[in-house]
């Protein structure tokens, strides 16, 4: 086992990369708070929650992310 060296910059994100993760992390919440309100809310209806969701999954797509079941 070899031991060496790490540099800050090497444990940094470049800014571009965390602007594209801060964005996931904002797409996955909303995700996230969708989901709650479709089993445990009902406060959308049925077409309501599939066109919320499919604005969530276009932009997840667009980040290069594999957005998940509708």
């Amino acid at each position: 086992m070899l031991a060496g060296r790490i540099t800050l910059p090497e444990l940094t994100f470049p800014e571009d990369d965390t602007t594209r993760l801060e964005r996931i992390r904002e797409w996955r919440a909303k995700q996230y708070r969708l989901r709650n309100d479709r089993y445990y809310a009902t406060t959308l209806s049925d077409e309501q929650n599939r066109s919320a969701i499919g604005q969530v999954h276009a932009e997840l797509s667009a980040l290069g992310e594999l957005p998940g079941p509708m």
